[in-house]
């Protein structure tokens, strides 16, 4: 048996580098797979959540702004659930601007559109307007389900 083994070590060792070799691109084809998958899911949620603030539109309406702050939970929520497919090194990043997106809805104020709006030529010209975060801050989260 032993001498089986020996005379024949090139093959078997071949067989097992090729098995492992086929499971290791298995699981990364398999990997890719759900990470698209979730990227794509993550995207058509926050869509769907932000359907009316997002794409940024000319105008906000006064009263749509008490859906900044009723957004946050399920946003938080379905960050949560993409969390898991962002690579190690992003997630401090991906935290961050999540954390930007809670702090910007639930300060944000139609008053404070409307005195942009009003006197944005008076203001500095490096200063974003609040609809302009807004877009930046979804664009930057969205960014994240982006195919690498």
């Amino acid at each position: 048996m032993i001498q089986l083994i020996i005379d024949n070590f090139i093959t078997i060792a071949g067989a097992i580098l090729t098995i492992v070799f086929g499971g290791y691109v298995t699981y990364r084809i398999y990997r890719k797979n759900r990470i698209a998958e979730a990227s794509t899911k993550f995207r058509n949620k926050i869509l769907t959540e932000l359907q009316g603030l997002y794409p940024v539109t000319q105008y906000w309406e006064q009263g749509i702004f008490p859906r900044f702050s009723q957004s946050i939970v399920k946003i938080e929520s379905i960050a949560t659930e993409f969390r898991h497919f962002i690579p190690f090194y992003r997630k401090r990043d991906f935290d961050a601007t999540l954390k930007n997106y809670c702090d910007y809805c639930n300060k944000i104020t139609w008053n404070e559109v409307a005195a942009y709006a009003m006197y944005k030529n008076s203001m500095d010209t490096k200063d974003k307007g609040p609809r302009e975060q807004f877009k930046n801050i979804i664009e930057h989260l969205l960014s994240f389900a982006n195919k690498d």
